[in-house]
């Protein structure tokens, strides 16, 4: 039995006890309510899949999202109006290199890049390092935002997307300085 002396501080103890099993998670796993729920879940995938009206609402949260975490990570080297650096740092505006393949993007967000790279006619020779410490959501968020802002317009990056690719990719290499 554990003493403590002093005056009472209602902020670190109420005084109430609670003699239960804790069991988290395992209280619904394989419940009715559980299943209702996948069932529920099944029913406003399909609901969006059949309604266009409905996909396109959730791809305008994923670009809201999105320029928040632009706004806070990417911003920084592909400045606020997608201009990029010049001779540095690409373009986001209207970028064939951005639209042209959703997996390299994908892969490029999550293991960084290096090396030389043709966006919009343009050569680039610099660095972009791992974003892999964002969240699947916040990656397919950012990128649905920047393949849908700057002149560009383009389908959505879904939160599997960007899982399954997290996956094949595996860690980004380690950093040689660390």
């Amino acid at each position: 039995m554990l003493k403590v002396e002093g005056p009472q501080n209602m902020l670190v103890y109420t005084g109430k006890e609670v003699d239960a099993v804790y069991l988290g998670k395992a209280v619904t796993a394989g419940s009715d309510s559980a299943k209702r729920l996948a069932s529920l879940k099944t029913s406003v995938a399909q609901e969006i899949k059949n309604n266009p009206k409905i996909a396109d609402l959730n791809k305008e949260i994923q670009v809201e999202k999105g320029k928040q975490v632009f706004l806070q990570t990417c911003f920084v080297c592909h400045q606020t109006d997608g201009r990029g650096v010049p001779d540095q740092i690409p373009p986001l505006i209207k970028s064939d290199f951005l639209m042209a393949d959703k997996n390299r993007i994908i892969r490029g967000v999550l293991m960084g890049q290096t090396g030389q790279m043709v966006v919009n006619g343009k050569r680039y020779n610099s660095t972009m390092t791992p974003l892999n410490y964002l969240t699947d959501e916040q990656i397919a968020n950012v990128l649905t935002y920047v393949r849908n802002s700057f002149g560009n317009s383009g389908e959505g990056v879904s939160v599997e997307e960007v899982s399954k690719m997290r996956k094949e990719a595996g860690k980004p290499p380690g950093n040689p300085y660390e």
